[in-house]
């Protein structure tokens, strides 16, 4: 297993893949940099006395969507290495089980989106701080906002994935991230059951983070069944 995950970073070098983990997460600091700085007299009384967190939420809140349409464009891209080449076939001649293939794709499309959330995170609190919020930094709404999405997003990061490797037309997969995108700008008016209004957290971190793990395995033992017993193209 290690040695394709190895195999799969090899393919992913000078593929734009790491510009992209890097763009989100700088692109969603950036805005809010720009958002407080325009803003600032009105937004900290806004915020007045609870200023980090006033500006956590504000991130989490660019956060989310640049998760939802990042799985997508991620995923695909990792997927369309083989769809674009043909070589679904050539790699599973090698002396490897189907499902461990699968899984170390998925495993570092997971990688790359956990290494642009943790990017956010210190991000986020370089901004705070730059902003002369302070040096208190309140670790749990950073977690809360910057790093607990992705978890309650997993099903969302699997199911795009599944769809990226399934079908070799990616505007499928591409499409599905927009809606989704779509739908977690309006979360608020969206019904709890969609899993892309989950990295807000509706109904509690904790019930959320449960529900989102439950669904999330459930995911990835369909898709590896899938993926194991279908005819993959050439």
């Amino acid at each position: 297993m290690g040695s394709l995950i190895s195999l799969e970073f090899l393919k992913i070098k000078r593929k734009g893949i790491w510009f992209l983990v890097f763009l989100g997460p700088f692109g969603v600091v950036a805005l809010q940099a720009a958002n407080f700085g325009i803003r600032y007299d009105w937004l900290t009384a806004q915020y007045a006395g609870h200023l980090w967190e006033g500006l956590l939420s504000n991130v989490g809140s660019l956060g989310v969507p640049a998760l939802v349409i990042g799985s997508a464009i991620i995923t695909s891209m990792l997927a369309n290495l083989e769809h674009q080449t043909r070589s679904w076939k050539l790699w599973l001649a090698l002396p490897v089980k189907k499902w461990q293939f699968y899984l170390s794709k998925l495993i570092v499309s997971v990688f790359l989106l956990w290494v642009s959330t943790i990017l956010l995170a210190i991000g986020a609190i370089i901004l705070g701080i730059a902003l002369k919020f302070g040096t208190d930094i309140p670790y749990y709404e950073v977690a809360k906002f910057c790093l607990f999405p992705t978890l309650a997003g997993l099903p969302i990061i699997l199911g795009q994935h599944w769809l990226a490797v399934r079908f070799s037309n990616q505007s499928i997969a591409i499409s599905i991230g927009v809606l989704g995108t779509v739908v977690s700008l309006w979360s608020y008016y969206a019904p709890l059951w969609l899993p892309w209004v989950w990295p807000y957290m509706p109904e509690g971190v904790s019930y959320t983070l449960l529900l989102s793990t439950v669904v999330a395995s459930l995911i990835t033992v369909i898709s590896i069944g899938d993926f194991i017993n279908r005819e993959v193209g050439s």
